[in-house]
């Protein structure tokens, strides 16, 4: 049997684990963000894009706020979001689109569309006056992050 000491060495252990495999998986995601998203910028419709490619679902929100308060800063009205058609999702596990809608129930004043023959994009659009500051996000993923 093991002692007391022992188990908490391992879970302690198991815990850095962890952390090191978040951070790292954290730091691939970047690095596919930026790969995928250097290549967008304003388009004549007026909207900037973000292609979520790359992303793991629990940090589409977090991306999702950032570049909609960057677009509300800059005097957009609307972005376009390439989440893809979810076709290399698992069956029964969420996809990047299913992340996407779940980020604009809590910002119910933004306004999703379907862009026409590609069920891959979105265009999120927004009224006047909406401040960046009211762009808010929660990882549904939070609770895991935060155990003690």
């Amino acid at each position: 049997t093991r002692s007391i000491s022992e188990r908490n060495r391992l879970a302690c252990e198991a815990r850095l684990c962890g952390a090191m495999r978040s951070y790292y998986n954290g730091q691939a995601a970047a690095n596919a963000f930026d790969e995928h998203n250097d290549k967008h910028e304003t388009h004549t419709t007026g909207a900037h894009e973000i292609d979520l490619h790359g992303l793991y679902r629990q940090e589409v929100s977090g991306y999702l706020a950032d570049h909609i308060r960057k677009c509300i800063k800059e005097g957009l009205a609307k972005t376009i979001v390439i989440h893809g058609k979810g076709i290399h999702s698992e069956p029964g596990t969420f996809s990047l689109k299913d992340e996407m809608e779940r980020f604009l129930e809590m910002n119910d004043f933004l306004k999703p569309s379907p862009v026409l023959d590609n069920d891959g994009r979105t265009t999120i659009s927004w009224g006047d006056g909406v401040s960046a500051d009211s762009v808010k996000y929660s990882s549904r993923f939070d609770h895991l992050l935060h155990r003690g």
